[in-house]
């Protein structure tokens, strides 16, 4: 997360882009997807503040929930079966659901709303059989999205959706993940492990503190001071196989990280390690604060969470196409 200073006049961070700018406000989401991906398919994520291009590697293309168009936009759209449209007009600049008729005909037939739509498709796009069964489609084009017969198909993978939603915004808590009471199965997943050393600069623990430095080489400065990814330190976890410790330094690690968390890609980018690169202490000026070492162990938990998931998305996906023509 970072701050940016937005001006309506001046370029100060390539265009502007006030088209887009007005769809960001609070309680709306953006669905970030590609069309096709340089290193294969790769699950849409989901953006409730002003997003990067580069949220995935290539380069997202935003989808929101509701727009907000200017009062002049015109009315007309698409005849076409897509879910969202092109251009949606409003007198008061309130904001409307970004559907295309075709997407609200399909709604009104169930009784749904538009939130049953778009949380369900973010279901969809996550279930790892979908992207198997789709795998030489999904490198040509955009996502096909299979549509449910029933409502109650269509909420029950919109409510998943809105998990994975959640999990996968670092702005959004998440009960039993992120805050107490954790999950048992989540329990001790990532926690930072360190000897303390004496500091006498900070009388307040006891004259004692963590080596936070981030010193293992994740992350150094390439050419034009580009961040580049570097080898890092990972070590067996303490829970033996499938588990491994992440070391901040030759003190301090985070220990018993899933492997296939560990693994974990969104957007293209292995998402710990992206993380790590760009916190190296050579690079940040400064040792890691207590809250960003915490962060790290959240982060591990969403995606841990996120990949348990799997079974439940599958079964959505399942439900979704049974019975399709």
């Amino acid at each position: 997360m970072r701050w940016l200073y937005w001006h309506p006049e001046t370029k100060l961070v390539e265009e502007r882009r006030e088209e887009f700018r007005r769809h960001i406000f609070p309680g709306n989401f953006h669905l970030a997807v590609v069309r096709h991906n340089r290193k294969g398919y790769t699950e849409p994520l989901v953006a409730t503040v002003f997003p990067s291009h580069h949220l995935i590697e290539r380069g997202a293309n935003y989808f929101p929930l509701y727009v907000r168009p200017a009062a002049s936009t015109s009315s007309v759209v698409r005849e076409t079966p897509d879910m969202f449209a092109e251009g949606i007009g409003s007198d008061d600049g309130l904001p409307v659901s970004n559907l295309t008729p075709f997407a609200r005909d399909y709604l009104a037939g169930l009784g749904a709303q538009p939130e049953d739509l778009f949380f369900h498709i973010i279901a969809i796009l996550h279930a790892p059989t979908y992207r198997t069964e789709n795998a030489g489609a999904l490198r040509q084009d955009w996502p096909r999205v299979p549509l449910p017969k029933d409502a109650d198909t269509l909420r029950a993978g919109a409510a998943l959706g809105r998990q994975v939603a959640a999990l996968l915004d670092p702005e959004t808590d998440v009960r039993g993940v992120t805050s107490a009471p954790i999950r048992k199965e989540l329990q001790g997943l990532g926690e930072l492990t360190a000897p303390k050393v004496q500091n006498p600069a900070n009388p307040k623990h006891g004259g004692s503190a963590i080596d936070l430095n981030l010193a293992a080489r994740w992350g150094y400065a390439g050419q034009g001071g580009v961040v580049m990814p570097g080898s890092g330190d990972v070590r067996p976890g303490t829970r033996g196989d499938g588990f491994a410790d992440v070391q901040l330094n030759a003190t301090t690690r985070w220990k018993d990280v899933p492997a296939a968390v560990w693994a974990c890609t969104l957007g293209g980018y292995q998402v710990l390690k992206k993380w790590l690169s760009y916190r190296e202490a050579a690079l940040l000026g400064r040792p890691l604060t207590a809250d960003e070492a915490l962060d790290f162990t959240k982060h591990v938990r969403r995606l841990a969470a996120l990949l348990a998931l799997h079974p439940q998305l599958d079964a959505h996906y399942a439900a979704s196409i049974d019975g399709r023509g």
